[in-house]
């Protein structure tokens, strides 16, 4: 939607004398007459969009209804910049816990990697008593580093996990409520297309 202020360059408040100053003040800079070749197209397109603002600003009764058009445009944009912003939030959310869980998934694996090379073990009983010792190496050095429990790093991915499923949930119940907004004030079913 145009914005007819911004192309007079007026104040939303300004008065109907001070519009009519400024359009004659902005046709007269801006008259096809002035200028030639492809900046005479451009001036006969400003031109154009200023008489269009000005018919429109200068009738009391367009003016009104077109104030109030502007503001309910106004409101919608608002509406969605706020729904983009946290889905950007949740975005970065959701980036940083697959961090989270990725790193934690490269720590076991290196220390796997760092004590076990399995493609070096033909027997069985080999491999098993290796891996054990393995372990129980990986245990001693959580446990020097802070009293490492498995317990506690599966339970740390559990939550990280139930964070994501409950911001998730709160999103959904947020676009729902957006919609159903939506069609309280426009009275269009969106339901109706969606499903």
């Amino acid at each position: 939607m145009k914005n007819y202020y911004e192309i007079l360059e007026v104040n939303p408040k300004a008065s109907d004398e001070i519009i009519k100053k400024v359009y004659k003040i902005k046709v007269k800079q801006n008259h096809p007459d002035l200028f030639q070749g492809d900046e005479k197209t451009k001036a006969e397109e400003i031109t154009k969009e200023l008489t269009e603002a000005y018919n429109i600003l200068s009738d009391s009764e367009k003016r009104k209804n077109y104030d109030l058009e502007l503001e309910q445009n106004d409101d919608k944009t608002d509406e969605l910049e706020q729904y983009k912003n946290i889905i950007i939030s949740l975005k970065e959310e959701n980036e940083y816990l697959k961090n989270v869980i990725l790193s934690k998934d490269n720590t076991i694996t290196t220390y796997l990697n760092n004590d076990v090379n399995y493609n070096n073990y033909n027997n069985t009983q080999t491999y098993y008593n290796n891996a054990k010792e393995v372990f129980n190496n990986i245990k001693k050095a959580h446990n020097n580093a802070g009293n490492f429990n498995s317990r506690e790093y599966f339970n740390s991915i559990l939550f990280d996990l139930k964070q994501l499923g409950f911001k998730l949930g709160i999103l959904l119940l947020f676009v729902i409520s957006i919609l159903l907004i939506f069609w309280g004030i426009t009275g269009n079913n969106i339901f109706k297309s969606i499903f």
